[in-house]
């Protein structure tokens, strides 16, 4: 039976991406193609692990035209999904892409305002739909009116149900989710840095950041190192995947493509380095790709003949980690 994960997406979009043939410069501008996509990062997530093979179960806040977009997007996916109507419009993100000398962009919406009793309608269907789950993913920002504690409540709700949690946010909303101890954190470069309040200058710098944050709760951590590929640490060993960097790459949706590969390969036992491995073929996959969050299966399976796996020896200490 097919590992059956339960993919939180609080903050959904409709993410744009437009074309251009030429650097923007003042007047009006056309653009040569345009993509729509059911975005959010969770969302994106989604679509990679259910074209690895997952049965996917999609929950988070839905509103208006936009939310019901995306759930049409999701159901023509073949994902099931769950998700809480809320009052406000489900939000929409703009990004924009053209020529090499073009610097790409986004405009990113806030998106709605989440009621207090909206927000208890969320955890009762996590609470719901945890059962016979193999894991949970929770990842991106959260709407206005959400406090920084509620990913930490959703976790909770997944350890009492003995889920496995897959977590990909940032900032003080990171910070309060490492109490309930997920078993995954996925941090970019950036996101460590804000993290650890310094800068990291070396691949020493990001275990010890790691580290620090495996002992605010985190069982174990994959650092997204964009074209240099990634590192998955735990308490025992530190795998570093090196990859190929491209030509021209399509970045958004990466990070959310490698936790979906490394999520997908622990759900079906694989082991450590096969799971970074996954990971990054999703990622570069998805880089090749215009279309955000979207892997060819084809592409994937070359890629892991490509990608090099190494075995970095650290020790890393912490009694709560690797529990996979």
């Amino acid at each position: 039976m097919s590992p059956k994960i339960l993919v939180v997406t609080l903050n959904p979009s409709i993410d744009t991406q437009y074309f251009m043939d030429s650097p923007l410069k003042p007047g009006v501008q056309r653009v040569t193609r345009v993509e729509r996509t059911a975005g959010g990062k969770g969302l994106n997530v989604a679509r990679v692990l259910k074209k690895l093979g997952n049965d996917v179960v999609c929950t988070g806040f839905s509103g208006g035209y936009n939310g019901q977009w995306i759930q049409d997007s999701l159901m023509n996916h073949g994902i099931q999904q769950h998700f809480v109507e809320v009052q406000g419009d489900t939000r929409i993100c703009l990004s924009f892409s053209g020529p090499e000398e073009f610097q790409p962009f986004e405009v990113l919406e806030a998106g709605p305002e989440i009621s207090a009793e909206e927000q208890e309608k969320l955890k009762e269907v996590v609470e719901a739909l945890g059962d016979g789950m193999t894991a949970g993913v929770i990842s991106g920002s959260l709407p206005r009116g959400v406090p920084h504690t509620y990913y930490q409540e959703l976790i909770q709700i997944f350890n009492k149900k003995n889920v496995p949690v897959y977590l990909d946010t940032s900032g003080e909303v990171l910070n309060q989710s490492l109490k309930a101890k997920p078993l995954f954190v996925k941090p970019n470069l950036e996101e460590l840095e804000l993290f650890s309040g310094t800068a990291i200058d070396s691949e020493e710098d990001i275990i010890d950041a790691a580290k620090d944050m495996m002992e605010k709760g985190a069982a174990n951590v994959l650092v997204s190192l964009g074209a240099k590929g990634a590192l998955l640490v735990s308490d025992k060993e530190v795998w570093k995947a090196n990859v190929t960097p491209l030509k021209k790459a399509y970045p958004v949706g990466s990070g959310d493509s490698l936790l979906a590969g490394v999520t997908y390969a622990l759900s079906n036992g694989k082991s450590w380095p096969e799971a970074l491995r996954y990971g990054c073929a999703c990622g570069v996959s998805n880089a090749i790709n215009p279309q955000t969050g979207n892997v060819e299966l084809e592409q994937v399976e070359t890629l892991l003949n490509e990608i090099q796996i190494e075995r970095v020896r650290k020790e890393v200490t912490n009694s709560e980690c690797s529990r996979v």
